[in-house]
């Protein structure tokens, strides 16, 4: 579900989504830390953290996302593809958007974009498929953009685990403090993913409470 933000019809100004792409252009800046550099990151199942000062054509588009991507818009503006419906993302919101899903993003012409965001592995809880739905919510992404930065600066410096490890707990508990409250009750995956795989079948309130492994009244509850 998305917050209050315009959503927009596809026109064909938005990229094609039939693949995958990655267009950086001439005019976009990016300072990333990776967990193949970064133990810290990789012991959080965080795949990569960056933070980005874009300008058109920059364009991603990933067809099947292989792990959950959560981003923070800092300043300007841009396209985000959430859900199948394109919306403005403008400086305090974030978007998530789950791991298997299409996701894509993209600069307007005429206007820069300044996004922090954090990248999950596939293993990691915040991609366990029915999770979390594809979300945009208001944030104020600042002190999340220091962190990545101080991780950064860290990482081109003296590289200190135990200073990774501080920068890392502060970028994942503004990550926990974002999706925490987003997220689904954990019994209740089982169930939409069930239904979202058989749409035609006529489920009934015991068939689901049985994959809840839950009373059906307590299964009202939860809902």
């Amino acid at each position: 579900m998305c917050g209050p933000y315009d959503a927009q019809a596809m026109p064909s100004k938005h990229p094609d989504l039939s693949r995958e792409t990655l267009v950086l252009g001439d005019d976009t800046a990016q300072t990333v830390v990776r967990a193949e550099q970064c133990d810290a990151l990789a012991a959080r199942h965080i795949a990569h953290v960056s933070v980005l000062d874009a300008a058109a054509p920059y364009t991603v588009v990933r067809t099947n996302l292989s792990g959950a991507f959560m981003q923070v818009c800092l300043g300007g503006e841009g396209q985000t593809l959430l859900d199948g419906r394109w919306y403005t993302h403008k400086p305090g919101s974030v978007t998530f958007a789950p791991a298997h899903v299409l996701h894509a993003f993209h600069c307007v012409p005429g206007k820069r974009w300044q996004l922090a965001w954090v990248r999950f592995k596939p293993e990691s809880v915040r991609s366990v498929d029915g999770a979390m739905a594809p979300t945009m919510t208001a944030f104020d992404g600042r002190v999340l953009q220091s962190a990545i930065l101080g991780l950064s600066a860290e990482m081109e410096g003296a590289a200190d685990p135990g200073t990774c490890v501080v920068w890392v707990d502060v970028i994942e508990r503004y990550v926990a403090r974002i999706l925490e409250p987003l997220q689904r009750e954990p019994r209740l995956v089982p169930v939409w993913n069930a239904v979202k795989n058989d749409l035609a079948r006529d489920w009934t309130l015991a068939d689901l409470a049985a994959l809840a492994n839950t009373s059906e009244e307590h299964l009202r509850r939860l809902c």
